[in-house]
């Protein structure tokens, strides 16, 4: 197995540390709207953006680049030989990508992603799980072995424990898997896993059509499905007119850098699928390199940030937990290989 993948993906969990640093600087944890009936808009905190402002501007950006990817003259014989069964399920995996991309956005409401990140390991059980039962019903061959199994435990259980406050004991709570980050993560995560199978399931009996097109045509989906929020919510449609009117310059920048590294990731991640023989090793190792790459990248702007806003907002507590974490996490990740 050519380890180019690996050269890709660690490329796409730097941009996505990256991204999540610049979701703990911009969203804030207090910037819930008020439920009062007759008053939707988001309380104003500092001119920082909610969850659901970061989405939609993440949608815009999506939904101007996969239109201009797909204005290029030269993959016009891609779109012309994909068939309606293939836009369907392309734009239909990028509208589960922005569910999931808005969930995710939303544990940030309660936490730090110093906790959050290591909570997307649950994807790894997610992919073995859906990755199993694709093999199962023979839509794709058998690749899963007993060392990936053993890797894919190792970093689900090393991806818990910031969560669980270092005691693994803790999961056996059911009040755990109540907190909100929990229930968050372990749904967008779900969702993150069909996404990255309808990707690879399209990759693999695509034919014709380029991993370009699959990558343009996902971020069409992302546009179309916060349209759609947009649409028939009104909660929602306030958090359109806080980023309009009450985002600060400084963070709307910050949150624009986040966005272009989050969607520079998934493009290196669409690629990494179409190289690897198993797609629950790449989401194992997603997680882990992320992980590393976020809590290293977290230390540096705690340390040497020069901003008092950035040194306050990226909270790095609990550090013990957070490295025998990442310790069982790398163990995982070499059972990958």
């Amino acid at each position: 197995m050519t380890l180019h993948w690996l050269t890709l993906t660690t490329t796409a969990c730097g941009c996505w540390a990256l991204s999540d640093i610049s979701c703990d600087i911009c969203i804030s944890q207090e910037n819930i709207p008020p439920k009062k009936r007759g008053h939707h808009r988001p309380k104003r905190i500092d001119g920082k953006l909610t969850p659901e402002a970061n989405s939609i501007l993440c949608a815009a950006i999506s939904g101007i680049l996969g239109i201009c990817l797909l204005s290029i003259p030269n993959n016009k014989p891609d779109l012309i030989a994909l068939t309606s069964s293939d836009y369907f399920s392309l734009i239909f995996s990028g509208t589960i990508h922005f569910s999931a991309y808005l969930i995710t956005l939303s544990a940030y409401r309660y936490t730090d992603s110093t906790v959050i990140t290591p909570l997307l390991q649950l994807s790894a059980v997610w992919m073995l799980i859906l990755s199993s039962l694709m093999t199962l019903f023979g839509l794709k061959p058998p690749t899963t072995n007993t060392r990936d199994v053993t890797s894919i435990l190792l970093i689900f259980i090393g991806g818990l424990l910031p969560a669980a406050k270092g005691n693994i004991l803790n999961i056996l709570d059911v009040k755990f898997w109540k907190l909100k980050p929990v229930k968050y993560c372990l749904l967008a995560e779900l969702m993150v896993s069909c996404y990255s199978l309808f990707m690879y399931r399209s990759q693999q009996v695509g034919g014709t059509q380029s991993t370009l097109m699959l990558f343009a045509l996902s971020r069409i989906g992302n546009f179309i499905m916060c349209l759609f929020y947009l649409l028939v919510s009104k909660s929602y449609r306030s958090h359109l007119s806080h980023l309009v009117h009450d985002t600060s310059p400084y963070y709307l920048m910050i949150s624009i850098l986040g966005v272009i590294l989050s969607i520079s990731g998934i493009w290196y991640s669409i690629v990494s699928y179409s190289l690897c023989r198993e797609p629950a090793i790449i989401n194992a190792t997603e997680g882990g390199l992320q992980q590393l790459m976020n809590l290293g990248f977290s230390l540096l702007v705690k340390k040497y940030g020069s901003s008092s806003v950035t040194t306050d907002l990226i909270s790095v507590d609990d550090l013990l937990t957070k490295v025998v974490s990442l310790t069982m996490i790398s163990v995982g990740l070499l059972f990958s290989f």
